[in-house]
């Protein structure tokens, strides 16, 4: 799970999607939210990784990761999983063991030794960044109510 795909940007996005034609989803019509790293400018022809993404039809949105802060986020993350399928009040967390990279990576996460409230350095925590920023952005836009929010 540490290897990179080696794909160019634009084979990514190809990738991108093919798995959301799979779902029924088109890029156009789907919020597909990216780390805000990907919008820095980086000297590509396109400006940036998203920019790269854009032009091959896939655009994408910032998640805005600067909202909260890495403690809160898990924070977050953790008691929308500890709610699901047991507070039927409280917004749920739940993944397909289909999601291979998330049941072979999340579940064994080590703590940083000298902040609890955080992940260790050097881990292979991809899903686990993609499920917290997911959840951040959900919390910012939704602060009460139901929602029927779907992250893939």
């Amino acid at each position: 799970w540490s290897k990179g795909s080696m794909l160019t940007n634009q084979e990514q996005a190809e990738a991108v999607r093919e798995w959301l034609e799979r779902w029924g989803l088109a890029p156009r019509s789907t919020r597909i939210l990216a780390d805000d790293a990907i919008f820095a400018r980086n000297g590509s022809p396109n400006g940036s990784v998203a920019g790269d993404f854009r032009t091959a039809g896939v655009p994408m949105s910032p998640v805005g990761k600067n909202t909260a802060t890495m403690e809160s986020g898990l924070g977050a993350l953790k008691a929308r999983l500890a709610s699901t399928r047991k507070n039927y009040d409280a917004p749920w967390l739940t993944w397909s063991t289909r999601c291979a990279a998330w049941e072979n990576t999340v579940p064994s996460l080590a703590r940083d030794p000298s902040n609890v409230e955080r992940l260790a350095a050097g881990q292979v925590d991809h899903c686990a960044d993609a499920g917290r920023y997911a959840v951040v952005w959900a919390n910012a836009k939704w602060r009460t109510g139901r929602t029927n929010v779907r992250v893939w």
